[in-house]
């Protein structure tokens, strides 16, 4: 497996491996007219976000990306690792987020946001050390988004 930064080249595939791992978590079919490729079209031209892909034999199987904000003050914010289901437990995921961790400077909080009936991803980042903070909002199926944390490692 090879993980690189993400191009715009990657946007299709990226785009497909989101939206098969959200249909798995939230139980649902994929939408293919979901706005998916513009959305990360978008992304990867932010000069503030980091993304990388894994790939295997040349084709994409994951994503993180991350957003670092131009104030000082604010967290480091891991806005997405989508790994294509039939890749599931084979430490794709755990492979990009060590790229996100080795990103985040020793004194930088992070944050992220995950769907609370996302069991695998709930699990993924308390095993880490993210704990849920009070922020939540409203998700699919009346199960909401939380917000979880994690302190900078100097803090630690």
């Amino acid at each position: 497996m090879d993980v690189r930064p993400a191009t715009l080249a990657d946007v299709d595939r990226i785009a497909a491996v989101h939206r098969l791992s959200r249909a798995d978590y939230y139980g649902s079919s994929p939408d293919d007219n979901d706005g998916r490729e513009a959305m990360w079209t978008h992304c990867l031209s932010e000069p503030s976000r980091v993304t990388y892909v894994a790939e295997m034999s040349g084709c994409v199987e994951a994503v993180m990306s991350a957003l670092r904000s131009v104030d000082p003050d604010a967290a480091f914010e891991l806005t997405a690792i989508y790994v294509h289901p039939a890749r599931f437990g084979e430490g794709i995921g755990s492979r990009l987020y060590q790229v996100f961790d080795d990103g985040r400077g020793d004194d930088e909080i992070a944050v992220l946001e995950v769907w609370e009936g996302n069991r695998r991803a709930v699990d993924f980042y308390e095993r880490r050390g993210w704990m849920r903070a009070q922020t939540t909002r409203p998700g699919p199926q009346d199960i909401p988004f939380v917000t979880y944390r994690l302190e900078a490692r100097r803090a630690l």
